[in-house]
């Protein structure tokens, strides 16, 4: 139905995906970006948002809170959001080295200047370990 109808998905449907653990659901609505805000058509849910929204409903979930946001990073969904940065504020600088490979795309200098700004060391000693950051970015 998200794919083939013209769909509205309103945050409530988000919050409650998250609550029942239908991260197959949430990763259909990003990927056929039906994940806009409410009456916007060109405004989208970003993966901070989302991000915010599963700390918010699993905080009884401590433990789990990083295998709830590993599945949608495992998405590997394209989207202008970067997904690297929506992780390093929410303090998921591990997950975020993890899967730095998937998301090369997004490896630019916002998010290098994000890292120093925001003092991300933990990602930024690894991203640089792994060499992902393009030579020309420190020109």
């Amino acid at each position: 139905m998200l794919a083939y109808y013209d769909t509205e998905v309103v945050e409530d449907i988000i919050i409650e995906a998250i609550s029942l653990d239908f991260y197959m659901l949430l990763n259909y609505i990003w990927a056929f970006a039906k994940n806009k805000h409410e009456g916007s058509q060109d405004e989208f849910v970003t993966y901070f948002e989302l991000f915010h929204s599963i700390k918010y409903v699993k905080t009884a979930d401590d433990k789990n809170i990083e295998f709830y946001v590993t599945q949608v990073v495992n998405w590997l969904v394209e989207t202008d959001d970067n997904i690297l940065i929506a992780l390093l504020e929410h303090d998921f600088d591990q997950i975020a080295l993890d899967h730095i490979g998937h998301y090369t795309i997004h490896i630019n200098t916002d998010l290098l200047l994000y890292c120093l700004k925001n003092g991300n060391e933990e990602f930024l000693k690894g991203a640089l370990k792994l060499s992902a950051f393009d030579k020309l970015i420190f020109k």
